[in-house]
């Protein structure tokens, strides 16, 4: 055989590696209805810790993946593919591949605390904090790597002190859009609660920034959001303190911000000074808030709100709520625990959007649900 022809060989052999290399990059790309299908959730049992799938037609766990160590899920991708990260050690960030279940580190992050991992088109995007040598310590952006290369590509920085946490961002698939917001402690002053918030949109076509919009007449403290069609829900947890506004008007608010002109009007204010919203979920199929309130003297649990009348339609008591998840057209998951007298029941609970109510629980020491990009 001559060299030309093993170098030919070679290089035909080199470029089908690369070619399945390539492909693997792209994860796996199941049809919408099987993603749709199918919830993943983080469970933590005696035998160890596991991902657990779920199928959202029977509410049931159909197969557990086992898992070393502790993760933090993050998003589903249209395509199905699962992004996570590791808690400790180091902020890696993972993608479960469900057609052929693996598991596959991606890239390690940047930052020193990680909020958010999502996929759009060919790109992975990691919400993360930074620390640096100044004043304040921290400061929050957006890590963007290229999924083929695994390169970081750029950070946008916000420019100020504030985790996005997973519940106080939101991702437009459809527009190519990043809603989220911070607080920056730069102006912050411990006498009159003065830390001056921002909402931030991030244009993912152009990774951009587009939108730096301040939000100091409400102090939102890391507020909680959602987007509806137009306009993007926050959850304001007490009015800055202004010189002419009186403290006992302090109490939690939902507000709404246009994406048309860019005016903020206060939706609805709650009577309690003493609740808290700690995240909120837009439903667009049945245009109704959930919101997760709690309050250690009174009402702790889901409410809901009604769009059109913007009045409170039902309230679901529980002892303590970790999070909402949407998984299916009209149904979303409630990981929450319910507390009579010294028994405590944990676990997913199943509600029905069309009704409000709770049909089925999911038992088991859950810590965390991907959000499906199909209903978000």
């Amino acid at each position: 055989m001559s060299k030309k022809s093993i170098v030919l060989i070679l290089a035909l052999v080199v470029g089908a590696l690369l070619y399945l290399c390539h492909r693997l990059d792209r994860g796996d790309n199941l049809p919408p209805q099987e993603v749709k299908k199918y919830a993943y959730a983080y469970l933590n049992t005696p035998l160890g810790n596991f991902l657990a799938k779920l199928d959202t037609s029977t509410d049931t766990i159909t197969k557990k993946y086992p898992i070393r160590g502790d993760i933090s899920l993050s998003t589903i991708d249209q395509k199905g593919n699962i992004y996570f990260k590791q808690a400790l050690p180091g902020n890696q960030a993972f993608v479960f591949y469900p057609q052929r279940e693996k598991f596959r580190k991606l890239v390690k992050a940047k930052g020193s605390l990680l909020s958010k991992i999502f996929r759009y088109k060919d790109k992975l995007y990691v919400l993360t904090v930074e620390q640096k040598r100044s004043t304040p310590p921290y400061q929050s952006g957006l890590d963007i790597y290229s999924l083929r290369s695994k390169r970081h590509l750029k950070t946008i920085f916000f420019d100020d002190f504030g985790a996005s946490t997973e519940k106080a961002c939101a991702i437009d698939y459809k527009r190519g859009l990043l809603y989220t917001n911070t607080i920056n402690l730069n102006s912050y002053n411990y006498s009159n609660d003065d830390g001056r918030t921002f909402l931030h949109i991030v244009d993912l076509n152009r990774d951009k920034r587009i939108t730096k919009q301040d939000l100091s007449t409400w102090t939102m403290w890391d507020g909680f959001l959602s987007y509806g069609n137009e306009e993007i829900f926050l959850a304001s947890w007490r009015k800055k303190y202004l010189k002419n506004d009186n403290k006992a008007n302090q109490r939690s608010a939902i507000l709404s911000y246009s994406l048309t002109n860019r005016n903020i009007t206060e939706k609805t204010r709650f009577k309690d000074k003493r609740e808290t919203i700690w995240q909120l979920y837009y439903d667009k199929d049945s245009a109704k808030l959930y919101l997760k309130v709690s309050n250690p003297y009174g009402f702790s649990g889901i409410r809901v709100i009604d769009c059109n009348t913007w009045k409170i339609s039902r309230e679901i008591p529980f002892w303590t709520v970790a999070g909402i998840t949407k998984v299916a057209a009209n149904k979303i998951y409630i990981e929450a625990i319910k507390k009579e007298g010294n028994n405590e029941t944990d676990g997913i609970y199943v509600l029905d959007t069309t009704t409000d109510q709770i049909t089925k629980l999911i038992k088991g020491n859950f810590m965390g649900i991907a959000q499906n990009a199909w209903y978000y």
